[in-house]
């Protein structure tokens, strides 16, 4: 039996929670607050060295406009916004989660997580939107935030991106803990304020475009075989059926993969589920009072037969159109090819899972959230007790299978926050230093063959003013004497190849060579006769 686990806030924390009968606290992740590039160090040197102070560092409404003009700086306090706002790097501002994951015992010992036996942690980010949460699944810009079921909030949908959190030694009452951090990537704003909220379902009266596919891919061809009868020649219904079952198999793997793993590899789906009603269809499983099957069969086989013949020999379906020794015609199905043409759809739609994010997209019912904001939650996932229900040969599989019986213990929500955009009028300003180079030789040469140093027009004036005089000289300020005349800047640039050098030295001993020639030319008379009309 395995110990359970609980998430809990960061232990310096936990006496004065304690003291104070604060539960809610007490669960929820904490938001730490640096203004520092060094925030990491900072967390290091603070934990090492005073860690009762933490709970200074909790992230808290808090604003940096500016002052209005004619306030006294003594009196003016900048009004905090009304919810948590967290901001960028860019402002200066890094957000660390802080929580600690322990084991529900005496002391509360820490869980240490182990990686190789399949356990991993971490936090996710989600968006609150009219009180719901919305997990985001995706990736760039096809992400999208995706409602989650009320009640379901502990729960981590597939696909849901799991941060990473890292642990540091914290010291409490003597003893040694891990405090578990986490990085918030405020820096993300926009693309996470950007990307769209969707329905948890698909719109009334409008058609699932999987189905569509659906239809237009594998009843069409079924309807074909049934209307062509007899007419229709026996090895080109063959075919047909071959590339029907394998279209139908196909469609299985990318739409319900369960199903197909269930029906490639012969182990039925989970009872009372939409997959076990079609897995027992296909395998002519269900019985009557007599105990003979009534699902669907094709002559002696049942479909279940025939579609895991039909993948076994895809490869050579695909090369040469039959697969040797065996034939299939679906037209003497049993009961009749119309009758599973009608049934095959409902039991379809039902086994499919809930709408992917690109249906959505394709149905153009994206709806752009009202101004979100956001909750941390950190999970934590480690292999069930269960077994699994057989050994599975794939690894595929057997990772598919091994998804269903893990076990998430999914933490309390952190307080909600905001992320102030790149422009914000609350957002702090980092102090800007502008370097100028040193042009010393020596340091120049440091530098790469591509790197060029611009000079402005103003600054070339002041380092021609200052070449070869004193300050006393220019106690006036006048650079003006030192203008060329041309309203443009410098460019002094450190890559000037030798190849160069090489031709501009050889360009002026032509020129020169070519003086030496021709300049006495113009000293020579050259009279031509030309002849006249008088002559």
């Amino acid at each position: 039996m395995q110990t359970p686990v609980r998430w809990m806030t960061a232990p310096p924390l936990w006496p004065s929670l304690v003291a104070d009968h604060n539960r809610d606290a007490l669960a929820r992740p904490m938001l730490l607050r640096f203004a520092s590039d060094t925030f990491m160090q900072d967390l290091q040197r603070l934990l090492a060295e005073a860690p009762e102070t933490l709970a200074t560092y909790e992230a808290v409404p808090e604003s940096f406009q500016a002052r209005p003009a004619g306030t006294a700086p003594d009196a003016w306090v900048s009004p905090p916004p009304p919810m948590l706002k967290l901001y960028q790097p860019a402002h200066g501002h890094f957000y660390l989660v802080a929580v600690s994951l322990v084991c529900e015992r005496p002391g509360l010992p820490d869980r240490t997580v182990a990686p190789p036996q399949g356990e991993r942690m971490g936090f996710v980010l989600r968006r609150v939107v009219n009180g719901q949460e919305h997990a985001r699944l995706g990736q760039g810009t096809d992400a999208a935030w995706f409602p989650i079921e009320s009640g379901s909030e502990t729960t981590l949908l597939d696909g849901e991106e799991l941060r990473p959190l890292v642990a540091m030694p914290v010291q409490q009452n003597g003893r040694t803990r891990r405090l578990l951090v986490g990085f918030l990537p405020t820096a993300e704003q926009e693309t996470l304020d950007g990307a769209p909220a969707l329905p948890a379902t698909p719109p009334p009266d409008e058609e699932d475009p999987r189905m569509t596919a659906f239809n237009t891919r594998i009843i069409s061809a079924l309807e074909t075989l049934a209307q062509g009868g007899s007419a229709l020649p026996d090895d080109a219904a063959e075919t047909a059926s071959l590339f029907a079952l394998l279209d139908l198999l196909d469609f299985f793997m990318l739409e319900i993969p369960t199903l197909h793993e269930a029906i490639v590899y012969g182990h039925p789906p989970d009872a009372h589920t939409a997959e076990r009603a079609l897995y027992d269809k296909l395998a002519n499983a269900d019985t009557n009072e007599d105990g003979v099957g009534d699902g669907w069969r094709i002559g002696g086989a049942s479909w279940l037969d025939a579609l895991q013949t039909v993948w076994e020999h895809k490869d050579e379906l695909n090369t040469s159109g039959a697969i040797t020794g065996t034939a299939y015609d679906l037209r003497n199905s049993t009961p009749p090819l119309e009758t599973i043409i009608n049934e095959l759809p409902a039991l379809v739609e039902a086994a499919l899972p809930v709408q992917p994010i690109t249906a959505h997209l394709a149905l153009g019912t994206v709806t752009i959230a009202p101004p979100p904001h956001y909750i941390v939650r950190c999970v934590y996932e480690r292999p069930g007790c269960q077994p699994l229900p057989f050994t599975p040969t794939d690894p595929a599989q057997a990772d598919a299978l091994a998804q269903h019986t893990r076990e998430r213990t999914v933490s309390a929500p952190s307080v909600p926050f905001t992320i102030a955009a790149f422009f914000d009028p609350d957002a702090p300003m980092r102090p800007v230093r502008i370097t100028m180079p040193d042009t010393s030789l020596q340091n120049l040469r440091k530098y790469q063959q591509n790197v060029s140093i611009v000079l402005s027009k103003k600054l070339r004036q002041q380092i021609c003013q200052l070449s070869g005089v004193s300050m006393s000289d220019i106690e006036d300020g006048d650079l003006n004497d030192c203008d060329t005349g041309f309203n443009i800047g410098m460019i002094c640039s450190m890559s000037i190849p030798i190849i160069t050098i090489c031709a501009l030295v050889l360009l002026l001993i032509v020129v020169n060579l070519l003086n030496i020639v021709f300049w006495w030319l113009p000293f020579f008379k050259i009279c031509i006769p030309v002849p006249t009309a008088e002559d």
